[in-house]
């Protein structure tokens, strides 16, 4: 960990001068070891994404996916992105779509060539390419612009764009880069591949055809087979895709004719598989089955006895139930990752820094050290041994630190120790990846910055770009000591105090605020210092406009040797957002009380589902009917509930409000079945409550008041009037 802020911004300017191809490999090989180790790919994109900004000296960017509407139109979705919310909307459209992924649907931009086309997107003049769409309004400057397409087996996968850099792009940067894009395409396929799967996954679940819809879309296929007493399969059926599983017909398969498919070399693992669930109930084998037109699949082939034999005899009869699943991309991929390994392995031993496979305990499993000059011991004096037989134990302390923090949070911690090497003291910069699913292994990079110690000018001049990031900063950024008194503050804090900057600097809490606001500010300061652990939470200030509230964390500060020196503190006003937060609370609550206490029903029906997914007390009052007593009738609701006369007409207004505007209301007055069986007439008042995203009407919102007396009435009348008229014309 870095000693100040200073020290902490140089060490960044002076791995340039390190070497722009080191930074690349490690950067490499950080990422393959976090994408494999962690359960959630977004932390490795976003690292990535941070990597090829840092290296390219690039201001924004993306990495994106390719996906594709059923028509083939192409659309993007983001795996990491810069946040540019620039103004409070898009503010608020991040933060509700980042982590489900942003869409890019417009592709007549720059960004867009590169998926149309398939190539490398090169503008280091946005504003007079025609290939440039623009930019929305108040978007930050887009000066210049670099997009590279993610390939995987010849197919576009995704892309990288990145923008401003402050020298321009060139094929030269595109070629520099390609290790780590060529990773990037194998993560973006892996990440495609996946959510493929779990879509398929995820329809296949939905549907009354589970099990045949598992066939088609996983391409398995279901088999049950009678095999005789001298071993011989006897097909008895066959269910799912075979024309795109075996290539096959069933009668192509009937009898012994499978093995004319069969790869004669895995003729005998039919026959192992066979004795497997013969002897033990289930079985699984890995054979190769060549089709009709010459293509050799790697067939997974699982079975199980059709009904629980306890030690069949030999001559016995039996039955077995299984399925065929086809395997060939899932090996086809293993092969990729194991020649993807193989290629990080050679690029790890030509990557100049240390690298150390270990225990979370600290015993050495591999090192990649080149020609070990920089090793304490040769390297294979190292393996199976703990790190504390040969390093001080205060540094082995850090480490231990850095690995519970890496396990805890999914960071890379990094800390920095010296040690002492052919008589001459040498400082090193450790950062540590907890590896491995169980969590059991840990990758550690070590790197020599000993010449970094001597930058004092551009250490400089990195803290002047830092203090001119965060003046330019919304946020409310300070730096305390551990004493708890100011020792910077950006533009944006100094004016929440109503205090020039420099009257600031120096002070404590309270010394500037109220006894209560001081005193919880002085509290969390304390817990910071004191434990060492970064705290989030919210708080009411005081300011000159009045009281705001601020979402506030607080991390330590230290030194290059760990020690803590104070502590780091960022501010963003939330003030509006829970205003409007509670307005919205209010407004939901004065609606549903309105509901309740209308004296009509008032239900939500889903026309798809055919179910009353609300109603407000009044529907049992009135119908007397709970909406949990209709849950169940289905297709059946409507027919249940409303009178046979009056069916034609409710389903002609159910077909008008499917193109009648959003907004339209109609009245329909027809006879309801209550819960007594009574028939009661009603008068309805529906209108659309929402669609589906393509328009289809589904859900529709009514009112309904029991006109029973009324009707009757009328009715009554009716007949009355008849009478009367019938009497009058029998009149001489």
């Amino acid at each position: 960990m870095r000693g100040t802020v200073h020290r902490k911004d140089i060490r960044h300017e002076a791995s340039a001068v390190d070497g722009d191809d080191t930074r690349l490999l490690r950067a490499v090989a950080e990422l393959q070891a976090r994408f494999i180790a962690e359960h959630d790919s977004t932390r490795a994109f976003i690292q990535t994404l941070s990597c090829l900004l840092e290296l390219t000296e690039s201001e924004y960017g993306f990495i994106s996916e390719l996906e594709r509407e059923q028509d083939g139109t192409p659309w993007l979705r983001a795996l990491a992105i810069t946040n540019l919310a620039w103004n409070d909307t898009t503010k608020d459209f991040f933060a509700a779509h980042v982590q489900s992924g942003l869409e890019f649907r417009n592709l007549d931009n720059l960004f867009g060539e590169v998926v149309k086309t398939g190539q490398v997107v090169i503008s280091n003049d946005r504003e007079n390419d025609p290939r440039s769409g623009g930019i929305p309004d108040d978007h930050p400057e887009l000066k210049s612009f670099l997009g590279i397409p993610f390939r995987f087996n010849g197919e576009v996968v995704g892309m990288l764009g990145i923008a401003n850099r402050g020298s321009g792009y060139s094929d030269e940067l595109v070629n520099w880069l390609e290790p780590l894009t060529d990773a990037c395409s194998t993560m973006v396929a892996a990440v495609h591949s996946q959510r493929e799967r779990q879509k398929a996954t995820d329809e296949v679940r939905k549907s009354e055809e589970y099990f045949r819809l598992v066939a088609d879309l996983t391409a398995e296929v279901t088999f049950e087979t009678a095999v005789d007493s001298a071993g011989v399969l006897q097909p008895v059926s066959l269910r799912g895709n075979l024309s795109e599983v075996l290539g096959v017909t069933e009668a192509a398969l009937v009898e012994s004719r499978w093995k004319n498919y069969l790869h004669p070399d895995d003729i005998g693992l039919v026959g192992e598989l066979i004795a497997a669930v013969k002897d033990s109930g289930t079985g699984r084998q890995l054979v190769r089955w060549i089709r009709p037109d010459n293509e050799t699949r790697h067939l997974r082939v699982s079975a199980r006895l059709s009904s629980p034999i306890q030690n069949p005899p030999e001559d016995d009869e039996f039955r077995m139930i299984g399925c065929v699943v086809d395997v060939t991309d899932v090996i086809k991929n293993e092969a990729s990752l194991r020649e993807m390994v193989e290629r990080h392995q050679a690029i790890l031993q030509a990557v100049p820094d240390l690298i150390f496979l270990t225990t979370r305990e600290g015993r050495f499993i591999e090192t990649w050290a080149g020609d070990g000059s920089q090793l304490l011991v040769p390297a294979d004096q190292l393996l199976g041994r703990l790190n504390r037989e040969f390093l001080p134990p205060a540094v082995c302390d850090q480490w231990d630190a850095a690995v519970i923090e890496a396990e805890s949070s999914g960071e890379t911690p990094g800390f920095e120790y010296s040690l002492q090497l052919d008589g001459e003291t040498r400082w090193y910069e450790a950062r540590v990846v907890s590896c491995c699913r169980d969590r059991k292994a840990v990758l550690t990079v070590v790197r020599d910055i000993t010449d970094r110690w001597d930058a004092e000018e551009a250490e400089a001049r990195q803290f002047a770009l830092l203090k001119a990031i965060s003046d330019n900063s919304a946020e409310l950024i300070f730096v305390k000591d551990t004493e708890r008194r100011l020792l910077f503050m950006n533009h944006a804090a100094a004016a929440t105090t109503g205090i020039p900057a420099d009257e600031v600097i120096g002070t404590t809490a309270d010394e500037r605020l109220p006894a209560d606001a001081s005193r919880r500010i002085q509290d969390t300061d304390r817990r910071v210092l004191s434990h060492g652990h970064a705290v989030k939470y919210e708080e009411t200030l005081p300011g000159p406009s009045g009281d705001r509230i601020y979402l506030t964390s607080k991390t330590p500060w230290r030194s290059r040797s760990g020690e803590i020196l104070g502590l780091i503190g960022i501010s963003q006003d939330i003030t509006e957002l829970k205003n409007t937060h509670s307005e919205l609370d209010q407004s939901r609550r004065f609606v549903e009380s309105i509901a309740e206490a209308s004296p009509h029903v008032i239900s939500v029906f889903d026309v798809l589902s055919h179910k009353v997914v609300w109603a407000n007390r009044q529907f049992e009052d009135v119908l007397q009917l709970a909406p949990a007593d209709i849950t169940n009738l289905g297709e059946d609701l409507l027919p249940s509930l409303i009178h046979p006369d009056d069916l034609p007409a409710v389903y002609e207004t159910l077909s008008r409000l499917e193109t009648s505007p959003d907004g339209d209301v109609i009245e329909q007055q027809c006879r309801i079945r209550t819960g007594s069986g009574e028939w009661r007439w009603c008068l309805h008042r529906t209108t659309v409550f929402k669609r589906t995203d393509d328009g289809q009407l589904q859900q529709i919102i009514s009112t309904t008041q029991d006109v029973t007396d009324r009707v009757e009435a009328q009715l009554a009348l009716q007949e009355s009037e008849a009478r009367l008229r019938a009497i009058i014309e029998q009149e001489p």
